[in-house]
């Protein structure tokens, strides 16, 4: 659905344990990390019903059981009719409707597990910011740089004034030695929060690496000269600059893990 062309077959040796005879929630999204999809939890009724309406399938865990003699199986929502009827690629059934009841007894009792897999550019219905960037953040950490890069990017577009975004991809650009995109995005994200040090800081600390010792040293002061959580960094890069010579280009972008 979300553009990958694969077979349940091909994903057979990615999600399938045979001690296990099924597959665990983390191979389910490991998969779908593994070509470059974003995995976003969802976590009420109301938001499958918002992912639905916003044309997206939610995967979910169901108990199909008992709470203490489980049955679990993995289905994919795929319509909703309040109050009535809930539509489901289940297993090998295309279509298969359950009562509305009968299905949130079943997903409450799978731990109300759901979760949409998008292209890593497309945002969820109603996304959460936090929840977003976490699930971009988890691309990265895994090793899909391009797909973490194109979320993050989606991220600012949606959400431009908050820093967290311009700075989770402007240092993904710094990782990636793409130093003239990571000031382009700096520079963007700025427009957006003006105030924002930690923001200030990064393009300092670029321009300084980029030979622009001036205009590093004018920001680098203003941000030391500011109380927060930045400013002894801030103070930091302020003596490297005044006593450096030349460029140190290994430094770490501020906000790092």
């Amino acid at each position: 659905h979300s553009g990958v062309p694969r077979s349940p077959d091909d994903l057979v040796a990615a999600v399938y344990l045979p001690e296990r005879q099924g597959s665990l929630q983390p191979e389910i999204i490991a998969a779908a990390r593994k070509y470059g999809r974003l995995v976003y939890p969802v976590e009420t009724v109301e938001e499958i019903q918002a992912q639905l309406r916003h044309g997206l399938p939610v995967v979910v865990f169901q108990n199909l059981g008992l709470p203490r003699y489980p049955r679990w199986h993995y289905a994919v929502v795929v319509g909703w009719m309040p109050g009535q009827q809930v539509v489901l690629r289940s297993g090998t059934t295309q279509r298969l409707v359950q009562n509305e009841a009968t299905f949130l007894r079943s997903w409450e009792w799978g731990g109300r597990w759901a979760q949409v897999i998008l292209p890593p550019d497309r945002l969820p219905a109603e996304p959460d910011p936090g929840r977003y960037l976490s699930a971009a953040w988890s691309l990265e950490s895994v090793g899909e740089r391009a797909a973490a890069r194109s979320a993050y990017a989606a991220a600012a577009r949606q959400w431009p004034d908050q820093e967290l975004s311009w700075l989770a991809w402007s240092n993904l650009l710094i990782a990636d030695h793409d130093s003239a995109t990571a000031l382009a995005v700096l520079d963007e994200g700025l427009q957006y929060a003006p105030q924002s040090d930690v923001l200030r800081l990064n393009r300092a600390t670029l321009l300084f690496d980029r030979g622009q010792r001036e205009e590093a040293l004018r920001i680098a002061r203003a941000v030391a000269g500011r109380s927060g959580p930045w400013q002894a960094q801030a103070h930091d890069l302020l003596l490297e600059i005044e006593n450096a010579g030349t460029p140190n280009v290994s430094r770490p972008a501020a906000g790092s893990p």
